[in-house]
């Protein structure tokens, strides 16, 4: 099994949190065309399209871009809790080694 050094492990931390971020932003952006109705809304004599609140996102109807970013958000989190899990794990064990030489 490869051994990440403490900054590669840095970098994926700092790259999940980005991503996580990015996740909320998305329901942000998504939520408040759901509430305008995020399929035009009208803004005196013309319509404000949807891709306008979704910023156009790979998916214009907000309420897939909602669900998906739910998905997205779900899966950062279990991946952050996995590699708390792997770090308390691995230094107790070596803690464990120190105490109990072999």
């Amino acid at each position: 099994m490869i051994e990440l050094k403490k900054s590669d492990w840095i970098a994926v931390i700092i790259s999940i949190v980005i991503f996580q971020i990015l996740s909320l932003w998305c329901i942000d952006v998504s939520i408040s065309a759901m509430m305008v109705e995020g399929y035009g809304i009208q803004n005196g004599v013309e319509e404000i399209p949807s891709a306008l609140l979704t910023n156009g996102f790979f998916q214009q109807n907000p309420v897939i871009t909602y669900h998906v970013s739910l998905f997205w958000l779900v899966i950062s989190s279990f991946l952050i809790a996995l590699i708390s899990i792997h770090h308390i794990s691995r230094d107790e064990e070596k803690l464990s080694n120190k105490k109990h030489p072999s």
